[in-house]
C-alpha cells in the first residue's frame, strides 16, 4: 500500500525534531523534497548543492521538481514527505508543492503543517492558504501541530498519533 504524509515547516518551527521523532520510533520513509529536487539536478547535470539548483531558470526547476514527485508517488509503503511551504527564488516566493504538483501525489493521506510562535506570520498565512487549498483539492486533512512555548515533546506525540492514525 502507498501512502503519503505530506510535512510542511519554516525555519524555527522546530519541524526537524519532530521528524526526527518519527525516524526514531516508527519504520516510516521519510524523505525531504529537496534532497530529491537536488538528485535529479546532479544526474542531469545542472546542479551539484541547493545553492546551484535555486539560481536555475524556473522552467528548469519546475522540470526537476515534477520529476521528483514523480519519484515520491511511486514510492512503496508509508511515505513521510518534508518540505517547505514557500522559498525565495529570483526574488519570488515558490510553494514547495504547488497545486498542480499535489495533483501527483492521490495517496496522499494528510498535510502536517509545523506551526511555531508566529513570528513569520506573513509565511504562515501562505503556507495555510496553500495546504488548505490542497488539502481540499485532495480532500485530505491539514493538521497544525503546535511547537510553542516548549512543547515540543507534546508536538512529536501529536504527529507521530496522526501518522499512526494516517498510515492505519
Amino acid at each position: 500500500m502507498r501512502k503519503v504524509a505530506i510535512v510542511v515547516g519554516h525555519g524555527g518551527s522546530k519541524h526537524r525534531p519532530v521528524i526526527a521523532a518519527v525516524k526514531k520510533s516508527r519504520n516510516y520513509r521519510v524523505v525531504t523534497l529537496g534532497d530529491i529536487m537536488l538528485d535529479v539536478a546532479k544526474k542531469r547535470k545542472l546542479a551539484t548543492t541547493m545553492g546551484q539548483m535555486q539560481k536555475l531558470p524556473s522552467d528548469q526547476n519546475t522540470d526537476i521538481r515534477t520529476e521528483a514527485v514523480g519519484r515520491i508517488a511511486a514510492m512503496d509503503g508509508n511515505v513521510v514527505l518534508e518540505t517547505h511551504g514557500g522559498a525565495a527564488q529570483h526574488g519570488r516566493l515558490f510553494p514547495g508543492l504547488s497545486h498542480y504538483l499535489t495533483k501527483h501525489l492521490r495517496h496522499a493521506v494528510g498535510f502536517f503543517y509545523i506551526d511555531t510562535n508566529g513570528k513569520l506570520r506573513k509565511h504562515k498565512k501562505l503556507n495555510l492558504a496553500i495546504l488548505s487549498y490542497n488539502a481540499n483539492d485532495l480532500n485530505i486533512p491539514l493538521h497544525v501541530i503546535n511547537t510553542v512555548g516548549g512543547k515540543l515533546d507534546d508536538a512529536k506525540k501529536e504527529f507521530i498519533d496522526h501518522l499512526d492514525s494516517a498510515f492505519a
